[in-house]
């Protein structure tokens, strides 16, 4: 079969075929298929980074994800944001916060000037999420966003990480982390940006 960007002609008429998508639905699917870049929106660090020596994420089936839920990192913002950083932050803690989490919690990190990296394959449950953990991926944009927007190349990195997910149809639905934990992430204007990364 010919391909179409990242999927074959099979795969799209098997998207077209689930539960008798109607002919609006159809249109939407092989749109976004025909906007698929070549190659996934990141470049692949997964398995780079520090994980806890005797820990491990559960696995999952992809089929029990259908969210993407989104973060912002907060401060600090500088250069202790480094992958690494956020890695040994997530499995060790700091001196007054303890965490010995298995690994990063997330499974993209995207930087203000539109840098993306997966850090964790999604068939990890990480731990950004609570409840929500077993049934999302997690994308953090890295910056301290408490009262103000991303920038736009941030933005544009992040909506295709989440378009790709879509394509492939790893998610059905974007939630900000705030939404559905007591927590002030991703920030105060969440309403004004995040909706743009659902954007086709």
């Amino acid at each position: 079969m010919g391909a179409i960007g990242p999927v074959t002609i099979r795969e799209l008429l098997d998207r077209l075929d689930v539960a008798g998508a109607s002919l609006v639905e159809m249109s939407e699917i092989l749109e976004r298929a025909l906007e698929e870049p070549a190659s996934p929106p990141w470049e692949d660090v997964s398995g780079q980074l520090l994980t806890h020596p005797e820990k491990a994420y559960p696995v999952r089936e992809l089929a029990e994800i259908d969210t993407v839920v989104v973060h912002h990192s907060g401060p600090p913002t500088d250069q202790r944001c480094t992958l690494d950083a956020i890695a040994a932050w997530h499995v060790w803690g700091t001196s007054d916060h303890k965490v010995e989490w298995p690994g990063i919690a997330y499974d993209v990190v995207v930087y203000a000037d539109g840098r993306a990296y997966l850090v964790k394959p999604p068939d990890l449950v990480g731990y950004h999420c609570g409840e929500w953990n077993t049934r999302s991926v997690g994308i953090v944009l890295v910056g301290d966003y408490s009262d103000s927007a991303p920038p736009d190349a941030q933005l544009e990195a992040a909506r295709q990480v989440i378009s790709w997910w879509r394509a492939q149809g790893l998610v059905t639905q974007i939630k900000a982390h705030r939404e559905i934990r007591p927590t002030a992430c991703p920030g105060e204007l969440w309403r004004e940006w995040v909706p743009r990364l659902w954007s086709a």
